[in-house]
């Protein structure tokens, strides 16, 4: 009987493994993971971005601040990293996975299928964020969607620059901000400069990403990641915000897009011609450890010959035994030998 319940509980126990998350859906075609991953971790940082600007905007200033929406945006920024860092490797953002083309850590025919799952990502957090927040935004504008003014609240879900800015200005505000966030992340991961530890990575982009919105934030918001504009752009205007959206500040929307993909790819050519690419590889420092080893070798064979070609000489010319103390200096220098010829 107890035989029969044991076989009984173990077949249950094996049914019930099946059940499991992880046994139900595991999907192995990697260009299906990856999409996945890159839609879940840019929705969770668009999330941030947009909810936070939404109550900083919406109490006018009372439950948040500036600082506090570039520590939302870098803490979300970090928990994204967190969550698809072994996955896709969470670009979120498609100057980052312009990046990982560039430095040979993406496939370039990838680079469109992360783009577009990292607009749908942005896109989900907005809808999901103007979900949450639709009946304060119909408190504050009073159900009138409005871009311009100072109940104006499309700048919950993508940037303008403030008055008065030139589109020049703007573009080189941009254009730093963007080309910082990409090249020092191509510095964080590269193999053969720093050595990040890949659980220090995601903590130091939160820092990263606080920091250039603090430093360059104020002219245009701090447009420096495409999809979260772009996808915020687009929702804003689908909800009723119309046209104005891009139309505001003379056509605005088209330079954070332009002054992006500049910024990437002049700062990280930069860092590569300048660092990234006379640093020493794995492959020199083992032929460097190699020519050291053989170095050494040398050296000891050159101190064996010398010490046989002494006693061998003092042998000939005495005629006679060597002196014990010969014996003994003859027997250290082979045993030196034979401890450093063991070490390599």
């Amino acid at each position: 009987m107890r035989l029969r319940e044991k076989l009984e509980r173990g077949v249950y126990s094996e049914a019930m493994e099946s059940f499991t998350l992880y046994k139900i859906c595991r999907i192995k075609n990697k260009w299906i993971t990856d999409a996945m991953s890159e839609i879940l971790c840019t929705f969770l940082l668009a999330l941030f971005v947009y909810a936070s600007g939404a109550q900083d905007i919406l109490t006018r200033g009372a439950s948040s601040s500036p600082s506090g929406r570039a520590l939302a945006s870098g803490v979300g920024l970090g928990l994204a990293v967190y969550c698809g860092f072994n996955a896709s490797g969470a670009c979120v953002n498609p100057c980052i996975a312009l990046m990982f083309c560039l430095t040979g850590k993406l496939q370039w025919k990838k680079w469109p299928v992360y783009v577009i799952c990292e607009f749908i990502g942005a896109f989900l957090a907005a809808c999901l964020t103007y979900g949450i927040y639709n009946e304060l935004i119909n408190e504050f504008d009073g159900g009138q969607r409005q871009v311009y003014g100072m109940n104006s609240t499309s700048h919950i879900f993508t940037s303008y620059p403030l008055d008065g800015i030139s589109k020049r200005s703007g573009f080189f505000d941009v254009f730093v901000g963007c080309g910082l966030l990409t090249s020092t992340t191509c510095m964080l991961i590269d193999p053969y400069n720093a050595k990040t530890a890949s659980g220090v990575i995601p903590v130091a982009l939160v820092f990263l990403l606080y920091g250039i919105i603090m430093s360059f934030g104020v002219h245009t918001g701090a447009a420096i990641n495409l999809t979260i504009d772009f996808s915020g752009r687009f929702f804003a205007y689908i909800i009723g915000y119309g046209s104005e959206v891009y139309t505001r500040a003379d056509y605005w929307f088209w330079v954070p897009p332009v002054a992006c993909f500049c910024g990437t790819i002049t700062f990280v050519t930069v860092y590569q011609l300048m660092i990234g690419n006379h640093l020493p590889m794995d492959e020199e420092k083992e032929c460097d450890d190699v020519n050291s080893d053989v170095s050494k070798i040398k050296q000891i064979q050159n101190e064996f010959l010398q010490c046989y070609t002494t006693n061998n000489g003092n042998h000939v010319t005495n005629n006679s035994h060597v002196s014990d103390s010969d014996h003994m200096t003859s027997t250290d220098t082979l045993n030196t030998v034979s401890t450093e010829c063991s070490k390599l």
